[in-house]
């Protein structure tokens, strides 16, 4: 049973009383509710601001509900009016056992109505208090919650700064990781472009030196026309001198040797002279062949050489004649000149996995 502002609960055995008192109380405007008897718990449903009961204060089992009401943490706010037989004594008697205030009857309907608004008078305060008692309470709980918030806040906040710590640890290590595995590429990039400038340093120390060569061995090519031309010019001369000096018998073998030595000269200089001509015509054109080739014997596997002999048949030696010959190697030079096209050619018959060096197209044993 639910009530409005100013509630007001009757409890009265005789129904006469009861009504007539309900009455009164809603004639006044208030919110009543009556019951021939009432419990703690009925009370608890309704919580009335002032309960009007009839008891009899000498009867022991009169005043069980206000026991209750004055025991309960809950409901001991509710002003209890008594209504009561008797005298001063009886009203003391009621007051004794926790009656608010104590009303003798018979009563005037004004009294009645004096001593609710009274003790609405003295509740009001008691109830604003209690409010702001239990506004205090919830304002202190909601205090409570709202520090357990910031706490679990505060926690929450250190876990994602750990968290924000041990990513920024991470991130840092990955990076760093990155740095050195990107410097360490830039070693490498840097070390093979260092080996790559000293191969490239190497191939050309190495046309380098094959430039050299190939000059050197022109320049040995002509130091050795030029030795043969030499040597056989200082035959020439020797063979005059002897053919001055000599006997008759042995004049026409000197002259012999002296048309061959001059055949030879006259050969390697029209030799040399053509070839001069064909490089200084046909450079752009033509290849000049220069083949030198070396003689072994068939069945020892000796390299085969020569020595120029005296008049008597004898070796000539380095001082004349004697036990160190000069013996030179038999050797065949051929000059000669032809297209590129033709010396490609020639190269591959002779040498099909090209296996010699570019410009060689014989071995010394061919």
């Amino acid at each position: 049973m639910e009530f409005g502002p100013d509630k007001v609960f009757v409890v009265e055995v005789d129904a006469t009383a009861r009504e007539h008192v309900t009455k009164i109380l809603t004639d006044a405007g208030y919110q009543v509710a009556g019951q021939i008897a009432a419990t703690l718990k009925m009370v608890l449903a309704s919580m009335p601001d002032v309960i009007v009961m009839g008891a009899s204060p000498p009867d022991l089992d009169c005043c069980d509900l206000l026991a209750e009401v004055k025991r309960s943490e809950q409901a001991r706010h509710i002003r209890v009016i008594m209504m009561a037989d008797g005298g001063p004594a009886e009203r003391i008697r009621g007051l004794d056992l926790g009656a608010d205030e104590v009303l003798s009857v018979p009563f005037d309907d004004r009294e009645l109505l004096a001593r609710v608004r009274a003790q609405l008078r003295e509740k009001r305060p008691e109830d604003e208090l209690r409010a702001t008692v239990r506004d205090g309470r919830n304002s202190r709980r909601e205090a409570r919650r709202v520090l357990r918030a910031l706490n679990q806040g505060k926690r929450t906040l250190r876990l994602g700064v750990a968290l924000l710590i041990v990513v920024a640890a991470l991130v840092t290590g990955g990076l760093g990781f990155l740095y050195w595995r990107s410097q360490r590429q830039n070693v490498r990039v840097y070390t093979a472009l260092a080996k790559l400038q000293t191969g490239i340093a190497s191939e050309r120390e190495l046309l380098e030196l094959a430039r050299k060569a190939r000059a050197q061995a022109e320049q040995n090519a002509i130091d050795s026309t030029e030795a043969q031309r030499q040597d056989l010019k200082r035959q020439n001369k020797e063979l005059r001198d002897k053919i001055a000096g000599a006997d008759p018998s042995q004049v026409a073998e000197l002259e012999r040797q002296l048309r061959t030595s001059n055949e030879r000269l006259q050969k390697l200089e029209t030799e040399r002279t053509v070839a001069q001509d064909v490089i200084r015509s046909y450079s752009s054109s033509v290849c000049l062949l220069h083949v030198v080739v070396g003689f072994r014997d068939k069945g020892s596997g000796l390299i085969l050489r020569y020595s120029t002999m005296t008049p008597n048949g004898s070796p000539l030696a380095e001082h004349g004649v004697g036990r160190n010959p000069i013996k030179q190697q038999l050797l065949a030079e051929m000059y000669g000149a032809g297209g590129i096209d033709e010396m490609r050619a020639i190269k591959r018959a002779l040498d099909p996995e090209w296996k010699l060096a570019p410009g060689v197209l014989f071995a010394e044993n061919g």
